[in-house]
């Protein structure tokens, strides 16, 4: 047999975590908790937009002159762009009120493999990351949308959709090894 060791799986409930997010919560400032409760309010209306994005997505392609093989794949890039805007304000989230995950439903059951809840600088770093992994994804889904109405600019788009998907792994990889 091997010298590797065994490890057993440390399992927390959700339940566990989202009692850990109401506890930091509860010894937060009231302008952190007001800014929680403006955050949930804003990351709620933000899912709007993808739906008016679909809506506006239809009827302009089924009102506009352009071939549909353009139009349809450029709105389906469109739609996705929108929801760029949600992951923006879930990295605003954990920055501003320091904690990782901020909402409940984007905590799990947990195990030691998991990236768990983390407080302070180490979820202000993933907010940061999470927001300019939104920026990144928006002007991707933007510049994947004109590529259909000028595939000139692939030659831009595909380097890029490289460097950001190598350097998401990289950033990940770093965070999740930070936070251990």
């Amino acid at each position: 047999m091997s010298g590797a060791v065994a490890q057993k799986a440390v399992i927390v409930s959700k339940e566990e975590m989202v009692g850990r997010l109401a506890r930091h919560l509860e010894q937060q400032p009231e302008p952190v908790r007001a800014s929680d409760r403006l955050m949930k309010g804003l990351e709620v209306a933000s899912l709007a937009l993808p739906l008016a994005g679909l809506v506006a997505a239809i009827v302009l392609v089924v009102t506009s002159g352009a071939s549909l093989g353009k139009s349809i794949p450029a709105a389906v890039f469109g739609v996705w762009g929108c929801f760029a805007l949600g992951v923006f304000l879930l990295g605003l989230h954990s920055a501003a009120i320091r904690a990782f995950p901020p909402v409940r439903y984007m905590i799990a059951a947990q195990n030691d493999k998991s990236p768990g809840f983390f407080t302070g600088d180490q979820a202000v770093g993933m907010g940061v990351f999470i927001m300019a992994a939104a920026l990144i994804i928006a002007a991707c889904c933007a510049m994947g949308a004109y590529a259909f109405f000028d595939p000139s600019i692939l030659e831009i788009l595909i380097p890029v959709i490289i460097v950001f998907s190598i350097g998401t792994g990289l950033g990940s990889t770093w965070l999740r090894r930070r936070s251990r």
